[in-house]
């Protein structure tokens, strides 16, 4: 569809401290998971999405 406007490739940009972020949160889910085994069960993940919903 030629003339539209918008139509522009769109690149996926992070810079880096997002990167660093990002990373840092692998860790510690890395390192908790090895803590401790329940720590990604369903009734965990429950959990922190609710209390992140009510710190918001």
């Amino acid at each position: 569809m030629e003339g539209i406007k918008g139509s522009k490739d769109r690149h996926f940009h992070i810079n880096g401290s997002n990167f660093v972020l990002f990373c840092a949160i692998i860790v510690v889910i890395a390192i908790f998971t090895s803590i401790n085994h329940n720590f990604l069960s369903y009734q965990n993940f429950i959990n922190i999405l609710v209390a992140a919903s009510l710190i918001g």
